[in-house]
Order: structure tokens, then sequence, then C-alpha cells
């Protein structure tokens, strides 16, 4: 009567009417609480090193980006003419017929090959395996920028030992299906179209493309890159219809998830049109040639590489055409 009842009034009463029930409420609430403040701490405490090994790994991967690049930006041939200057400079001035007789009795692009091979990649493809052996992913992961450096210099067959070299160790890690191991499988593809190696590319390539499309998807990059690979490996094979008819396929499935801006759509349409003149259809070689300049022009400009490219190209077909004006 003095007073309205206060929230804890009630509660109170009810502690003291039933104790044993209130005390067991209150422990089982302590011990979730201590749980969650413990869990919360250990979850702390691991996911600190876990962050640190993530930043780590997110620098070497930055690292081996750079160093990729820096590698794959050295050109043999430029090389090979320094390593002769260089040569050259040593000797002086009576050095000059030397020079001249080794320019004519070896290859300068292929020593500098030879160089960058023995002394920049087979050291750092050992160092890889010795390094981080006991973290495979990490050494796969390092295999792939050292094999596409041999690759451009012109290393194919050093190139796909490094991928597949990637890919087993990614097979064993992560399985057979898994995309990082299906893009090491796509690399050593590619790898036997350039050494020439083109049935047992294309038996690789078939079951390659069968595996993305059910893991990836019929549409995803990486399966209509395979599908590409595939229709060049059947163009050098002397295939051209069936060539230009994977190629069509692969083109209206790349405009339809990437659009006709998009390089890997301008690269298909490119094959496109040198498949047609190596049909004799120059009509719709030129068609398509003619696409790819316009496209490569606007987005690319006119003095860029792959638009004096695809001109070059385009010149090539008006003259089968007798269009010599044009050409």
């Amino acid at each position: 009567r003095a007073r309205p009842p206060s929230t804890v009034y009630p509660v109170r009463k009810f502690a003291q009417r039933n104790r044993t029930l209130v005390a067991g409420v209150a422990a089982t609430v302590l011990v979730l609480a201590a749980g969650i403040v413990v869990s919360t701490v250990l979850g702390l405490q691991e996911a600190r090193p876990r962050r640190a090994a993530e930043r780590a790994r997110n620098d070497l991967e930055q690292v081996v980006a750079f160093q990729a690049k820096t590698l794959r930006d050295v050109d043999p041939e430029v090389t090979g003419r320094r390593l002769m200057a260089a040569i050259g400079r040593q000797l002086g001035d009576d050095g000059a017929p030397l020079i001249a007789d080794l320019e004519r009795g070896l290859n300068p692009t292929d020593l500098a090959r030879a160089v960058l091979d023995e002394n920049i990649l087979a050291p750092a493809a050992a160092a890889a395996a010795r390094e981080f052996g006991d973290q495979p992913l990490i050494e796969a992961r390092l295999h792939h920028p050292l094999a596409l450096t041999s690759q451009d210099p012109g290393f194919p067959a050093e190139a796909e030992a490094e991928f597949q070299r990637a890919a087993g160790i990614r097979e064993r890690e992560v399985g057979a299906r898994a995309p990082e191991t299906l893009e090491s499988r796509a690399r050593v593809a590619r790898t036997e179209t350039l050494q020439g190696k083109l049935d047992t590319a294309l038996a690789r390539l078939d079951g390659l493309i069968e595996t993305q499309t059910e893991v990836l998807g019929g549409d995803a990059g990486e399966t209509l890159r395979s599908r590409y690979d595939r229709a060049t490996v059947r163009l050098l094979q002397g295939d051209y219809a069936a060539a230009l008819e994977e190629y069509e396929a692969v083109h209206a499935a790349q405009v339809a998830a990437l659009g006709d801006d998009h390089p890997d759509s301008l690269q298909t349409l490119s094959a496109i049109a040198s498949t047609h003149h190596r049909l004799g259809d120059y009509a719709a070689a030129g068609e398509a040639g003619e696409r790819v300049v316009a496209v490569r022009t606007r987005t690319l400009g006119s003095d860029a590489e792959l638009t004096l490219a695809a001109k070059g190209n385009l010149a090539t077909v008006r003259v089968r055409q007798r269009r010599f004006d044009e050409a």
C-alpha cells in the first residue's frame, strides 16, 4: 500500500520461495556466460595468427606476381643484343671482328634464352621446391609464374614441366576437380600445343572441358578458354571446319557473357577471321577482320600493337580479294 511494487519486488519474492530453482538457473547462466567469454577469447587468439598468416600469404602472392611480371618482361632478343654489346665493350675496338664472327656463328637470342634458363628459371624452380616443400600450395603457386616465364621466352618443354608439377601438387592437396588444379591442367595442354603435341593436347582438353563444364559451368570463362584452345588444336591439325564451328560457338557464348569488346571475344573473333581465310572464304574473313580492327581501334587506339596486327591481317585478306588499293 505504501508504494507500487517495483520490478525487483516480485522477482525477489519468487527467488525467496524457489531458492533451489533460482540457484540452478543462476549457475547455468554463469557457466554459459563464462563459456562465451572463454570461447571468444580463444577465438580471438586463434584468429590473430591466422590473420597474420593470411597477410603473409597475400604479401607473398604480390611478390610472386611482381617477380613473374618482371621476368616475363625480359625480351630474349633484346637481351641477346645487349650480351653481344657487353662482350664488345669488354674487348674494345680490337674485338669488333671477333664479335662479327660470333654473331655469324651463333644466335644471340638463343644465347640469351640459355642464360635466362640456366641462371634464373632453373634455380628459381629448385628454390621454390626447396624452400616451400612443406607448404605445397604455395610451392604450386610459385611454379605457375615460373612456367609462364619459361613459356614466353620460348621454353615450352620447361614450362610444361613446371605446370605439370603445379598440377600434381594441387591435385594431391585440393583434389583433381578443384578449380586451381583445372587451371594447371589447362596450362599443360597449352604448352603441349606449343610443342606440337597436338593429339596429346586434344585428348587432355576433351577430358578437361568435360570436367570444367561439370564443376564451373559451360559458360564459365575458364571453360570457354579451354574450348578456344581445343579449336586451335583442331586448326593446327588441319581440321578447319571443326575449328571454325567451335570458335563460332565459343564467340557467341563470350559475347553473351562478356560483350563484344572483351579481349577474349576479340581474340576468338580474330581466330574466326583467320580460319575463314584458311578456308578460302575471304569475304567472311574480311567482315570479321573489319570488326576486330574497328573495336580495337576504338578501345586501344589506332597505333596499339594488337590494332596494328589486326590491320595487317585485314590487309592480307584484301590482297587475296584483289582489293589492292584498300590493302
